[in-house]
């Protein structure tokens, strides 16, 4: 079975954009930037690999809604299920 994490898109773009910046200093004074162009590869990788949280929580919620015992437990509409969800991660 395979797991998953969540992951903050936002940050993950941010450590790019330091790592770049990083990256054209250090390649100015004549640094060794192998390792950074490493990271920024594995950050964009990672990335390209992932998928946005809320469609997939959409779909379930739209799957829960298609069985009859379950469909049952919503007592609010997606749109506004969907705007009151908060992950404490």
């Amino acid at each position: 079975m395979a797991q998953y994490a969540i992951i903050n898109v936002e940050t993950i773009h941010k450590r790019i954009d330091e790592l770049e910046s990083f990256y054209m200093t250090a390649k100015k004074v004549g640094m060794l930037t192998d390792v950074i162009d490493k990271e920024i590869e594995t950050l964009k990788q990672i990335l390209s690999q992932s998928t946005p949280l809320l469609p997939e929580v959409s779909k379930a919620y739209d799957a829960g809604m298609l069985h009859k015992e379950l469909s049952q437990m919503f007592d609010y509409p997606k749109g506004r299920y969907l705007n009151n969800l908060k992950l404490d991660i």
